[in-house]
């Protein structure tokens, strides 16, 4: 995150900052899927500008806090509200999600989508659902590894 401009990033991530209230949002069960696997994100609408892209329908101008919802497959965006969403908060005083987090998430989608590395996320998926037992050989280490993966940060105790 430090060779794009984000110094400070990988300090507030560490151990509780991950759990922050500015990195955290509600999504329907289908969304947070393709959310984690890189095949929906939010793409904020910048007033005066008009953004095309062939992951989106429905582009407009906007304001601060909305976001076009955008995803590598039009198939995703059928069970989404229509572009472009607001996001609020019933509670003012309660932070709504990073835009910068958002920025970076969105980055990260369209690299994985462009690159093929979406793919070969979804086959090691694909094989950590299918996998009961791993090989004696260590042919099966990166399922392993994906697996292990979320528990590798260090817990904070305050």
């Amino acid at each position: 995150m430090r060779c794009f401009g984000y110094e400070d990033l990988p300090q507030r991530m560490h151990g509780a900052g991950a759990h922050s209230l500015d990195n955290i949002m509600t999504l329907q069960l289908d969304v947070h899927c393709w959310f984690d696997k890189l095949e929906l994100w939010f793409e904020a609408v910048v007033s005066g500008l008009q953004i095309v892209s062939p992951y989106a329908e429905c582009l407009q101008d906007g304001k601060e806090n909305t976001y076009n919802i955008c995803a590598t497959e039009r198939a995703h965006l059928w069970t989404c509200k229509p572009n472009p969403i607001e996001f609020k908060s019933a509670y003012p005083d309660l932070p709504l999600p990073n835009p910068a987090y958002l920025r970076i998430h969105a980055a990260c989608c369209r690299v994985a989508h462009l690159s093929g590395a979406g793919e070969y996320m979804d086959k090691i998926l694909e094989d950590l659902e299918d996998t009961l037992v791993l090989s004696k050989d260590g042919s099966s280490a990166h399922i392993l590894s994906f697996a292990l993966q979320p528990y590798g940060q260090e817990v904070a105790v305050i």
